[in-house]
């Protein structure tokens, strides 16, 4: 049978169609299994928590007067695998204030801002509160205003420039701080003054394209937080009869970049390096922190904030004057198993480094040992062991040369976007191999061919058994070669393809070499013998004289032979 374009098409679209529809439903056991196994991690597993900071002066940290010394603590949950699927991350993206939304921020009070492309300027209105002679206080609404790189006006004009592609920076409290990833400036727009005013053109090449600026002005499924040292005070009032309570109260006054009255916000570039962004003076300071690597299963990740699945930047400042006293970085890995939390001094010298770990009890010692999360994740939490095998089995039904190419395309991969990818298994057991920064590339894919052995075991099996079948029912060897290529990549979905389009015509027996063929074909694929084949001529009988010598030997008629008269003593040999 001679292999048609037509058959070729339909063998295409149903592979096609059954990859996909066979991806979706091994998409949804991965991820289930991923999010009930960082939902049921051990609550010691989920935070870090550092004290003293180390950020301080030591007059301020071993103040006589403070019972508790301050506090750098961080805390993720499995929210963010949820908000990281496509719906939850397009929905959040066009929200005010998204990746992907113009409007930079809403409010029900009549307060919003947004940029207006065909303009090339940002449009806001906001809210003010004065204060009565009498006491108390007003709402003063502001009328709608156009903002540009040059001023601000009620109305739209050239003579305020344009706008190239701003976006707004999270968590700016002085003023409303935005970034022209075109201009490569910072603008602070004060909508109370009416005021625009622009910073330098940033000239270092790393900087002009920050990934990320601001720390969230909401929670994300990762919170960082630090706190200053607490003294215990007794209340002012309280009744004469009623027992002395007291309260905890700071002995200095500090913000972070969260806060309203920040006055440093971070600047993350694509490096992982973090700068500061002065907002009385829209100056950006380099070098002042650097994303923490987190440790997974087999060695550690990337510091890269496209190969993090959460990452946060606090700024610390103390005293009336917002004096800069040091950062917080922390960082969550791509498979949301691990979290780690750097400290950062004002220099920019990192102080101290913590991980997310837990204490498992070691059977046959009295004593117990610590763990990392990323194994307590996916082995000592309940039903974990469970949990990981599904997922491991899972991996291993997907299709082998996907595996393999999640493998090497894994650092190309956002780690928000891994967790929604049909195709790809960016999260996988073999994929993860490239975590082990300390062995080269070929050390990594031995690893992660040993992973998926039993997934490339059973792509041989099944490439076996399509190859002999195809044989039996008569394609071609071209078309044999490519099935057994297409079974050995893909796996179970070739074989559903091949099951699914494979002839079904009924064999017969064939007449000249007596096994089954196919009977749309002009010759026998066995024996390449025709369809319809000629009668077959008699033979030629010779009858042997015993007695005369055999170069003598009469030739036995044509007759003779049909009536089948022979002679006894006389032997006979067919030619």
């Amino acid at each position: 049978m001679k292999t048609t374009t037509h058959y070729r098409v339909r063998v295409l679209a149903t592979g096609v169609m059954v990859l996909v529809l066979f991806a979706v439903p091994l998409y949804w056991g991965r991820f289930f299994s991923e999010f009930l196994l960082c939902a049921r991690m051990p609550e010691e597993a989920t935070r870090v928590e550092v004290s003293p900071s180390g950020i301080l002066p030591d007059e301020i940290e071993n103040d006589p007067n403070a019972d508790r010394r301050s506090i750098a603590s961080t805390r993720m949950d499995a929210g963010f695998l949820a908000m990281s699927l496509g719906v939850a991350d397009y929905f959040l993206s066009r929200s005010p204030g998204g990746d992907r939304s113009d409007v930079f921020y809403y409010s029900p009070d009549k307060a919003w801002m947004y940029f207006d492309r065909s303009a090339g300027q940002i449009v806001f209105s906001d809210t003010y509160w004065d204060r009565r002679d009498g006491g108390g206080s007003i709402e003063r609404p502001t009328a709608v205003h156009y903002a540009g790189p040059d001023g601000v006006s009620k109305s739209a004009g050239e003579e305020l420039g344009r706008f190239r592609d701003p976006i707004h920076v999270a968590g700016a409290s002085l003023h409303h701080v935005v970034y022209d990833r075109t201009l490569h400036r910072f603008f602070a727009i004060d909508c109370e003054a009416m005021t625009v005013k622009g910073g330098a053109e940033l000239t270092d090449t790393i900087l002009r394209r920050p990934l990320v600026m601001g720390s969230p002005a909401y929670y994300e499924g990762l919170r960082l937080s630090w706190q200053a040292p607490t003294q215990r005070v007794l209340r002012e009032a309280q009744d004469e009869d009623s027992a002395p309570r007291y309260e905890h109260r700071f002995t200095i006054r500090f913000s972070t970049s969260s806060n309203y009255w920040s006055r440093y916000l971070p600047v993350i570039d694509a490096s992982g390096q973090i700068a500061l962004l002065d907002q009385r003076t829209l100056e950006l300071v380099p070098a002042k922190g650097i994303l923490p690597v987190p440790k997974t299963l087999y060695g550690e990740g990337s510091r890269r904030p496209s190969q993090l699945l959460k990452h946060e930047v606090q700024a610390i400042t103390i005293g009336p004057e917002s004096e800069y006293a040091g950062l917080l970085a922390a960082g969550v890995s791509r498979q949301g198993t691990s979290l780690a939390m750097s400290i950062f001094d004002k220099d920019g010298n990192m102080v101290t480094r913590a991980d997310t770990i837990a204490m498992s009890y070691r059977h046959g010692f009295a004593r117990e040992v610590q763990v990392g999360s990323a194994r307590v994740a996916l082995f000592g939490a309940p039903w974990a062991p469970a949990l990981t095998v599904s997922k491991y089995l899972l991996e291993n039904v997907h299709p082998p040369i996907l595996t393999v190419a999640s493998f090497f395309l894994v650092n190309r991969i956002e780690a928000g976007l891994s967790h929604r990818m049909l195709l790809l298994v960016p999260n996988s057991f073999a994929a993860m191999q490239r975590d082990q920064t300390r062995q080269g590339i070929v050390s990594q894919f031995v690893g992660a061919v040993f992973i998926i052995l039993p997934g490339i075991l059973l792509a041989v099996l099944l490439a076996w058994r399509v190859v002999r079948d195809a044989a039996d029912t008569g394609l071609p060897g071209g078309a044999r070669s490519l099935w057994l290529l297409g079974t050995l990549a893909f796996g179970l979905p070739a074989y559903i393809t091949y099951r699914m389009t494979r002839p079904k015509e009924a064999l017969v027996t064939c007449a000249n070499c007596g096994l089954r063929r196919r009977p749309d074909m002009d010759r026998c694929h066995r024996c390449n013998g025709p369809w319809n084949l000629p009668e077959l001529a008699p033979p030629a009988w010779r009858v042997l004289d015993g007695g005369a010598e055999p170069s003598e030997r009469p030739v036995a008629s044509e007759d003779s032979a049909d009536s089948g008269e022979q002679n006894d003593d006389s032997s006979v040999e067919s030619v």
